[in-house]
Order: C-alpha cells, then sequence, then structure tokens
C-alpha cells in the first residue's frame, strides 16, 4: 500500500491493493493515483479508474475494460493535496472531467441498451495514457514528459482482466512515439475499438492494430466528440457503447 506521495520512477507495474486517502472526501465514481513531486511541477497522474457505482475509497475492484487516451487531461485531486490516491474533480462540473463522464455515460449505455451483464459496484474501466504528465492542453506537456524520461516513468499495459480496449489518444496524436509505444502493448488483446472520427466504430485485435501502424482509423479523441454534441457526439455513443 502506497502511504506517501508514490516515486513513479520505480513502478512499472499496477498495485494490487491501494490505501484509502488519508482525508475525508466525497464518494466518486472517479479515482486516481497522483504524484505530485517526483517530476515537479509537472503531476503524474496514473491509475486512473471509472467506478460502476461510486466509491467511498480507492477500491481494489476488478477492471473489466481500458481506455488508451492521449494524456490525463485536466482534472483536480479533490482535497488539492495530492496525497496519493484521491477522487477526480472538474471545477466546472463536479466529479471527474468531460472525458471521464463521457465513458461513464458511455458504459451505461452499453448496459441498460445493449445487454452487456451488469458490472459489479466496484468494476472499474482503467484509463491508460501515452503520457502521464496532467494537462487539459493536447501534447502542452509531451516536451517535459520526453525531458524527463518518457515512457521509463510510468507506462503499464492494459490489465490482463480487462475485456476490450477503447482507443482514444486522438487523430492528431496517432504517430508520435507514444502512441506508437501504447500500440505496441496490445498484442495480447482481441477486441481493440477504434473510434472514428466521423463516430463509426472498427473493432479489431491488438496483434493487427500493431501489423497495420499507424492505427488505421485513426482513434478520434473523446474530447473531439464533445465538442460535436449535435451532430457526432450520438453516434459515436451508440456504436462505441454496441461495441463495448
Amino acid at each position: 500500500m502506497f502511504d506517501s506521495p508514490v516515486n513513479v520512477s520505480a513502478v512499472k507495474s499496477h498495485s494490487t491493493a491501494i490505501s484509502a486517502s488519508p482525508f475525508p472526501l466525497l464518494s466518486s465514481h472517479f479515482w486516481a493515483v497522483w504524484d505530485p513531486t517526483t517530476h515537479s511541477p509537472e503531476i503524474i497522474r496514473k491509475d486512473t479508474r471509472i467506478y460502476w457505482m461510486p466509491q467511498c475509497t480507492m477500491n481494489t475492484g476488478n477492471c473489466v475494460g481500458s481506455f488508451f487516451g492521449e494524456n490525463p487531461g485536466s482534472g483536480l485531486a479533490a482535497s488539492r493535496l495530492l496525497h496519493v490516491n484521491d477522487p477526480i474533480v472538474d471545477t466546472k462540473k463536479g466529479q471527474g472531467d468531460p472525458t471521464l463522464r463521457l465513458i461513464l455515460e458511455i458504459w451505461q449505455l452499453s448496459v441498460r441498451s445493449h445487454g452487456k451483464p451488469t458490472p459489479k459496484d466496484d468494476d472499474f474501466i482503467e484509463v491508460l495514457n501515452t503520457y502521464y504528465f496532467r494537462n487539459g492542453k493536447s501534447e502542452k506537456s509531451l516536451a517535459a514528459w520526453r525531458l524527463s524520461g518518457g515512457s521509463a516513468i510510468f507506462f503499464p499495459a492494459p490489465r490482463p482482466s480487462s475485456n476490450f480496449v477503447l482507443l482514444g489518444w486522438g487523430v492528431g496524436h496517432n504517430s508520435t512515439s507514444e502512441a506508437c509505444a501504447a500500440a505496441r502493448l496490445l498484442g495480447n488483446y482481441s477486441h481493440i475499438i477504434i473510434p472514428d472520427s466521423t463516430g463509426a466504430v472498427t473493432v479489431t485485435t491488438g496483434t493487427t492494430v500493431i501489423a497495420s501502424w499507424p492505427v488505421a482509423p485513426a482513434p478520434v479523441a473523446p474530447s473531439y466528440m464533445l465538442r460535436k454534441s449535435k451532430t457526432l457526439l450520438p453516434t459515436y455513443k451508440r456504436n462505441v457503447a454496441r461495441a463495448l
């Protein structure tokens, strides 16, 4: 268990047991492990989880799927003190951030409308990234990540229990070395979901993704779809929910 901020330079795999935050915090669907010190002023956000039901602590749970995005985005630690594991909050709209809330909504739609089994309360979708410095802007912290050591800092593969891997690191980021390294982690997974910029979805295998690099179609970022709320977003949600 982690009792103090984690030295992620020594961590290459997921922890199997995670201590509760030392601060009284709200229950939340959205949790992560935070490290504000190892590469300060950059903040590392890792082991991000979207739980099926709100949790009062970061329970071990069971990972049922993985989402692979570009970077951790703009969400903040709920306690603002960034001590190990905290819920993720959005200063404008509460829990999580727009991408995390969209993934949860799609997961709920998949269960409600497409006959998927109802998850256990502490089942979760893990959120992986091509780099782990928190920033709300695409590639804004990418140069700092590379200068600090890149994937040597922290770069886990999807958990073996994942039933699917949803790609969403963005069309513009698709040809980067970070996205290439992420794609190479997918060889053991047979259900890779790739939404494109029209909302259409391709389902393929990890070996096919590796063999056909760069990923085609280029996986659209959820943030792009959120900007198309009146046009492409409904199609994206429906197609991804069906594919989960």
